[in-house]
């Protein structure tokens, strides 16, 4: 099942000049994070996922249920790079990395996530860590579920 992280395009929100809102990290350094993790769960220190997560990781994550965490490395089936966007109000949402996985979790299930990759206080960080989980990213204020059944993983 898929769920929509709406609260997360808001966390990204802030208000200030634009010269406030940081750059996106690089594809090569949002890539080197997302490998991290993901090397980090396949040596089995699932847990400390959030070592890799934003300031809210905990709690999206907290209780991680041990036997869904993934056998197999995820494939990613898309990277992109979103631009930072002034709003008319003066806020400002920052630049990210989305990252795109698929997979199998520990229950044999097959997961499709997205994952923002930012820059959070002088480090790159990630939205849902935890990328077994199935968790997208709301592009826009209107939060749903997503159409149609889940495709096969491919990439």
């Amino acid at each position: 099942m898929r769920l929509v992280a709406g609260a997360l395009v808001l966390l990204l929100a802030a208000c200030g000049p634009q010269a406030n809102a940081p750059e996106a990290p690089t594809t090569e350094q949002a890539l080197a994070h997302v490998d991290a993790l993901i090397a980090l769960v396949e040596s089995g220190g699932a847990s400390r996922i959030c070592d890799f997560g934003g300031p809210t990781c905990h709690d999206s994550v907290d209780p991680l249920d041990p036997r869904a965490f993934p056998t197999t490395r995820p494939k990613i089936t898309s990277v992109r790079l979103v631009p930072r966007v002034d709003h008319p109000d003066g806020t400002w949402s920052s630049a990210y990395v989305r990252v795109e996985l698929c997979g199998l979790d520990g229950h044999g299930q097959t997961y499709h996530s997205e994952m923002m990759v930012y820059w959070n206080r002088g480090r790159i960080v990630s939205t849902e860590p935890a990328y077994w989980l199935g968790l997208g990213i709301a592009d826009g204020p209107v939060v749903g579920a997503p159409g149609g059944p889940p495709q096969p993983c491919v990439g």
